[in-house]
């Protein structure tokens, strides 16, 4: 009888002991830009003589003595897969991709009919350049969409249009001329190279452009 009690209060001993380290369990906070490779190793190495948890990309990661950095790297992916897939399994994941693929298909309408504007063109005004790639800057960048990145830098290089102009002294920002140039010779740059898409910075130069090319009223 006595053994018996002894072996129960060393279950319930155990327990308590498990809810105690549960309870008290550290918590590692990520740093700003740090990948889930660094992260894994830093929560390892802080739950070496606790166990210890952090959150990433709102997944929660347990770390123990025995965790090694690959081990939770590798479940964090197989979590977020498995997160992604039952979102797309969903009805909400299902509306969403049908209203992706129908961003992409009208974005490529809009890429395919400038392209198709600039092969017919004969000549360009350095205001219509820049028209031209603010109408295709948000396209260029979706995911799914064929920028024709090629297509259109040897088509800008024909109107005389080249990446990279206008660039350190040749440049003057109170030049509407030159800084329009400047900002095509920008767009070009980023067709250039991969991911072959002009960066969203454009708009805040574009916006800089309008400003000093167009009268201050139909400046939006």
């Amino acid at each position: 009888m006595e053994q018996i009690i002894f072996a129960v209060l060393l279950v319930i001993g155990a327990a308590v002991s498990v809810l105690i380290v549960l309870s008290s369990r550290r918590v590692f906070v990520p740093r700003v830009g740090q990948n889930i490779g660094s992260a894994a190793t830093d929560l390892c190495m802080l739950s070496r003589a606790w166990p210890a948890e952090m959150e990433f990309n709102g997944i929660v990661l347990r770390g123990w003595p025995w965790s090694r950095a690959g081990e939770l790297a590798a479940q964090y992916h197989a979590t977020l897969e498995s997160d992604r897939r039952r979102y797309q399994e969903s009805d909400e994941g299902k509306a969403a991709e049908v209203d992706r693929l129908r961003r992409v298909a009208e974005a490529q309408t809009v890429v395919d009919a400038y392209v198709t504007s600039l092969h017919n063109a004969e000549e360009m005004t350095t205001q219509e350049a820049v028209d031209f790639m603010a109408g295709i800057r948000d396209a260029t960048d979706l995911i799914g969409v064929d920028s024709k990145a090629k297509t259109i830098v040897l088509g800008f290089e024909r109107l005389g249009f080249v990446a990279g102009v206008r660039c350190g002294d040749d440049f003057d920002g109170d030049d509407p001329e030159i800084y329009g140039r400047w900002l095509v010779g920008r767009a070009l740059d980023g067709l250039s190279v991969p991911p072959y898409a002009i960066h969203q910075v454009f708009w805040k130069f574009h916006k800089e452009y309008q400003a000093m090319s167009m009268p201050a009223e139909a400046v939006q």
